[in-house]
């Protein structure tokens, strides 16, 4: 039994003690790693990829789709990317802003960038 205390009283130490760092990226990201760094645009054609395939979860479990990529449109990198850009560079948000925050989350942005790019009618 002492010896299980002691166990669980180092494990809480060391948790305790252990940075956790949060990230996301931000619009302010955005611009610094944009075309600079490969795999950023690679994080971003993923991210881009993962909110298309929500998209078709949802439509697959008959849920309300977010928004509706036309068939006849390929979804590739050079695609996500741009749809990403025009967002941010000239949101399309129902609020009428005419830029996002620069701490605004890159992945919500992206979310909302499909959802005015592609609404369903």
């Amino acid at each position: 039994m002492k010896l299980v205390c002691k166990v669980l009283s180092i494990a809480f130490i060391w948790m305790s003690c252990v940075n956790i760092s949060y990230a996301e990226f931000t619009i302010e990201d955005y611009f610094k790693f944009k075309g600079n760094v490969k795999k950023f645009d690679s994080y971003l054609s993923g991210l881009g990829r993962g909110v298309f395939w929500t998209n078709k979860v949802l439509e697959l479990r008959g849920k309300k789709k977010l928004f509706c990529f036309p068939s006849n449109l390929r979804l590739d990198e050079s695609i996500i990317l741009s749809i990403i850009d025009q967002e941010i560079k000239n949101p399309k948000n129902p609020r009428g802003e005419s830029s996002y925050p620069q701490d605004m989350s890159l992945e919500l942005v992206t979310v909302m960038a499909f959802m005015y790019k592609f609404p369903c009618k």
